[in-house]
């Protein structure tokens, strides 16, 4: 709940949050200024802080609270009879500050240690690109703009042919090295709009959003050759298996869509290896 609160939050325009909350800042000095000492309503006080820290940064929180502060100070002043004393509203209001700060800064980490391990959750620890739960998500959101905007959509499966060769004669360190260099030669050379994910072992996917056969075709091709080369860099006898599915009628689900180019992948895993084989998707 936490969590997806601050999702929506962050995607909210900054100016738009900051605004809300100091209107309900405002607010709750309407309120504090009615009920005066009577009811206690330091709450609404903190709501926009936690708000700000967690949307937009910790600035912008301790901006919040130094204009809460104020404002709970002014109320104060307001509300108090001529004969007490104006050093324990100031000393009140003072210790509001540092507690409000407090909560600013607390507010603050406790979101960007939340988006850190949002974040890392959808990272392959080994190779540093996206993993399956990432490429699902993904999946998830191109889906959907393809068909909205009638786009095709193309996804190739990727197995490196031999790796447990590789693997057994020069030991796990060389075949993490492999499949490091793998993910950094895939990643380096797509478009900021595709994807590349490992998914376990020694299988990866690329996923081109907006791409139809002809582009996906030379797409793949480019980045096999480009693979093959990196290979050959570090004379390991490795090649690769691609199977290529381009989606003009997307299927109903994301399994569907990966099962598909792994089935193709597999044909040629079993007849020939090395190469690829690509397959178009079209409207029954």
């Amino acid at each position: 709940m936490l969590l997806k609160m601050i999702e929506y939050l962050s995607c909210q325009p900054k100016n738009i949050v900051i605004g809300v909350c100091l209107l309900l800042i405002a607010l709750s000095g309407g309120i504090d200024y009615l009920t005066g000492f009577a009811i206690s309503v330091d709450i609404l006080y903190l709501i926009p802080i936690f708000f700000v820290s967690v949307a937009i940064n910790k600035y912008s929180g301790l901006f919040i609270a130094v204009i809460s502060s104020l404002v709970k100070l002014f109320i104060s002043l307001l509300s108090i009879s001529p004969n007490q004393n104006n050093l324990f509203v100031y000393w009140n209001s003072f210790i509001y500050l540092l507690t409000v700060i407090i909560i600013a800064l607390i507010s603050s980490e406790l979101s960007e240690s939340i988006k850190r391990e949002k974040l890392i959750s959808r990272i392959d620890f080994l190779t540093g690109i996206p993993n399956r739960k990432a490429l699902f998500e993904s999946l998830e959101i191109e889906i959907y703009r393809s068909r909205r905007n009638h786009q095709p959509l193309t996804i190739a499966y990727l197995d490196c042919d031999n790796f447990k060769a590789v693997n057994d004669r020069l030991g796990h360190q060389a075949g993490d090295a492999l499949l490091s260099v793998v993910a950094r030669t895939l990643k380096s050379n797509i478009r900021a709009t595709d994807l590349t994910a490992r998914l376990g072992g020694d299988e990866f996917v690329v996923l081109l959003p907006d791409t139809p056969e002809d582009i996906a075709f030379q797409t793949v091709s480019r980045l096999q050759n480009m693979l093959l080369t990196e290979m050959q860099k570090f004379n390991w006898d490795v090649t690769f298996s691609i199977g290529i599915a381009t989606f003009n009628s997307l299927p109903d689900s994301i399994d569907e869509i990966i099962r598909t180019a792994d089935e193709l992948m597999f044909v040629v895993k079993t007849t020939g290896k090395g190469r690829f084989e690509h397959k178009i998707f079209n409207q029954d």
